[in-house]
């Protein structure tokens, strides 16, 4: 989705900017800021993007922007954006336990929540062309976007009792860990950076409310390189590493199976005859309860071949600096 939507844009651009490039005029270059309002949400292990009616529209977050852009022709600006925006979700919430393909979810019964800190650049393109000076710009302006980013995130959990603690120090799938009782056992090399790139693309419309104020509302697909946005990936470490090399939290934050009660919306989880379905319960390598399948050494604990994406929609407002007007001479 993302190389073609890329490919498509770029194509679009150039051949604009070759149609327009001996219309740029002093109308067609100005600066710009902005600020909005918007709501994120996200696809990923606890809410797989081959499913969209299993993300619940109640972990929809707010999401801040702010930004300035260049207006350096008819149809094109580049902006510089920065975006605070909050995911999360919960198998417990999201994972139907009676659906034969989402009951695994539902027994894993992850919950993460995640701040996510994001720095782009973007190259827009409206759809209709402005003539003239900027006032003189349509009332309505389709326009399209591609970009790079960075972000800075820190998946959270909510323990048993309640409280939110930072899951990559936790090391929940062995990341950087030795597998000391079970040599075959392959972990990540190191825990997963919380500085990562993302790729924002995506479409909006602008309004003119006045000669110096668009409003604007945008569909923004963050295509990010990291899996972990959700602190779920691969597969489960030996609890005795966990323990051993972590400490007693890792152990219970890795796998939550077992728990009776939702600690986010304190509802009781009646996950036994769900277990039941597919094997009943056993015990991992510290002698702990959990569901067959699942918290013991090397068990698979979520899909490491689908990067996390986030969606975000909003509303933005734009004051555009007005340059110098350039009165005709009259000899």
């Amino acid at each position: 989705m993302m190389r073609t939507f890329c490919l498509m844009f770029f194509c679009i651009a150039s051949a604009l900017w070759g149609a327009q490039a001996q219309q740029i005029n002093s109308g067609g270059n100005y600066w710009a800021i902005y600020g909005g309002l918007g709501a994120a949400n996200y696809f990923g292990d606890l809410a797989p993007d081959d499913n969209p009616a299993s993300t619940n529209i109640s972990y929809t977050r707010p999401s801040v922007m702010a930004g300035v852009a260049r207006r350096f022709n008819s149809r094109m600006q580049v902006e510089a954006e920065f975006d605070y925006l909050r995911i999360m979700a919960s198998d417990f919430r999201n994972a139907d336990p009676n659906d034969q393909q989402h009951k695994y979810r539902y027994l894993r019964n992850a919950n993460f929540r995640n701040d996510v800190f994001e720095l782009s650049v973007r190259l827009a393109v409206d759809l209709l062309p402005s003539r003239g000076y900027f006032y003189r710009r349509p009332m309505w302006r389709p326009y399209a976007f591609v970009g790079v980013g960075a972000f800075y995130h820190n998946p959270k959990g909510m323990t048993p009792d309640g409280k939110w603690v930072a899951l990559q120090p936790l090391r929940t799938e062995g990341q950087g860990l030795t597998p000391r009782y079970n040599p075959d056992l392959k972990y990540p090399d190191k825990p997963y950076s919380l500085i990562q790139f993302s790729v924002p693309f995506g479409a909006g419309v602008r309004y003119k409310l006045t000669d110096n104020l668009d409003l604007s509302f945008e569909f923004v697909y963050h295509y990010t390189f990291t899996d972990y946005l959700d602190d779920v990936s691969g597969n489960y470490a030996d609890p005795r590493d966990l323990l051993e090399q972590v400490g007693p939290l890792a152990v219970i934050m890795a796998n939550r199976t077992t728990e009776t009660v939702d600690p986010i919306t304190g509802k009781t989880r009646n996950f036994q005859p769900v277990a039941d379905s597919i094997g009943g319960l056993t015990t991992d390598e510290l002698g702990n309860s959990t569901v067959v399948g699942f918290g013991r050494g090397g068990d698979q604990r979520g899909n490491s071949k689908e990067l996390d994406k986030i969606i975000t929609v909003g509303f933005k407002l734009t004051y555009i600096f007005a340059g110098k007007v350039r009165c005709p001479k009259f000899r």
